[in-house]
């Protein structure tokens, strides 16, 4: 991973986000609890949440190539998290915080817990027991670790079916400007069928940028790809970090969650090690 470049940003504490101007309507915050239920994993159908999006009376909002979002939360983040899948620990007493400004990795095995982790941050799992503290479904987004990207849809097709999904003002210029941003401008008329690995991961976290989220939550996006196609998805999830937004990635690469401000190893649900990337790995 030489070609890396470095992105200091991702390694400092929290970054203030009082310079730049506020959204018209404070978004609630969920907080999700463990029900009080017995049995097995509580999953709800579909990709990702869907939102009824944020109301005529928002804000619109640039994105990560503009003004920044309105001041958040001290963190989003897990406490005690504990989920079951038929009797067997998935997850057990995870604790996690998700600052915005900052990039925070998940690390661990296949079958460690992390896309586990992932889901029940995305509110695609309900905890069996702890809290989830995470943003309104509009305010999130989510890539899964296969990218989401529909493939008998055009690549703008794709964005702008995602940006009509989030009620985003100007769907046609937030199109044009996220596939400017991750260098596929001309690819915009190609199916997500014909788009290589790389592309349809920058498509997807472009889709889960579109609406300018508060929190962006990637399940391993950069597993598989060439090393350059690692380099542009990173300037990606940096340029949103620059901007406020907490980013919380699962990834099997050690050498990327060196660049992450906190990571978290996971073994076997259970977590292992916490802390900056100096202190873990």
């Amino acid at each position: 991973m030489d070609l890396l470049p470095p992105a200091p940003h991702l390694l400092h504490p929290h970054r203030p986000r009082g310079d730049a101007p506020r959204r018209a309507r404070r978004r609630p915050l969920v907080v999700a609890r463990a029900p009080r239920r017995r049995g097995g994993l509580g999953v709800r159908p579909g990709r990702a949440p869907v939102p009824a999006g944020p109301g005529p009376g928002a804000r619109p909002s640039a994105g990560p190539t503009g003004p920044g979002r309105g001041r958040g939360p001290v963190s989003w983040g897990v406490r005690g998290l504990t989920v079951r899948y038929r009797g067997r620990p998935a997850l057990s007493g995870v604790d996690l915080e998700v600052p915005p400004g900052q990039v925070v990795a998940v690390v661990g095995a296949d079958g460690a817990g992390k896309t586990t982790l992932l889901r029940a941050m995305a509110g695609i799992l309900e905890p069996d027991e702890g809290e989830v503290r995470r943003p309104a479904p509009e305010r999130l987004g989510y890539v899964s670790a296969a990218s989401g990207v529909y493939p008998d849809l055009t690549a703008a097709e794709n964005l702008a079916f995602a940006a009509a999904a989030y009620r985003v003002p100007d769907p046609g210029g937030r199109t044009a400007t996220l596939l400017s941003a991750t260098g596929l401008s001309g690819a915009r008329d190609r199916l997500g069928a014909e788009l290589s690995g790389g592309m349809r991961r920058k498509l997807g976290v472009a889709m889960a940028l579109v609406h300018d989220p508060e929190l962006l939550v990637l399940d391993e996006p950069t597993t598989g790809l060439d090393p350059l196609s690692r380099v542009e998805i990173w300037a990606l999830l940096a340029g949103a970090a620059a901007e406020g937004a907490a980013v919380l990635l699962s990834t099997t690469y050690l050498e990327e969650a060196e660049r992450a401000a906190r990571v978290l190893v996971l073994e076997e649900g259970r977590p292992l090690a916490v802390g900056s990337a100096e202190e873990v790995v």
